[in-house]
């Protein structure tokens, strides 16, 4: 694994988000998570690597039409102000504009949404 973000495309990486979301949000929303992880219109990166080489965050987001939503992105608290989400964060736009939308809708927190324009 690398410090380089990955698309997610085995189940093997939905798995690692699915660990990495019960972490992050305690539970919350797994069935959800994992209906958007087989969605063809949604898309993941993983990102880092720890001591047991497993992933340290994600990204996950949905492209509707001309715009694409962040659904979750988490780091793990231990692995946080180390550059991880900003990493993610530049993947999203990256693969967001390679699918043709012009706008990406973000939350920083719940009650913090942003959209930026591609």
């Amino acid at each position: 694994m690398t410090n380089e973000p990955y698309l997610v495309k085995t189940d093997q990486d939905k798995d690692a988000i699915t660990a990495l979301h019960s972490l992050c949000f305690y539970n919350t929303d797994l069935l959800e998570l994992q209906v958007a992880l087989d969605d063809k219109n949604c898309f993941a990166f993983l990102v880092g690597c720890d001591e047991d080489e497993q992933p340290v965050g994600y990204i996950v987001c949905r492209v509707q039409d001309e715009d694409s939503f962040t659904l979750w992105c988490s780091i793990r608290p231990e692995q946080r102000k180390k550059g991880y989400a900003r990493i993610l964060w530049a993947a999203a736009f990256s693969e967001s504009r390679a699918r043709n939308t012009e706008t990406i809708s973000l939350y920083v927190a719940e009650d913090n949404p942003s959209a930026i324009r591609l």
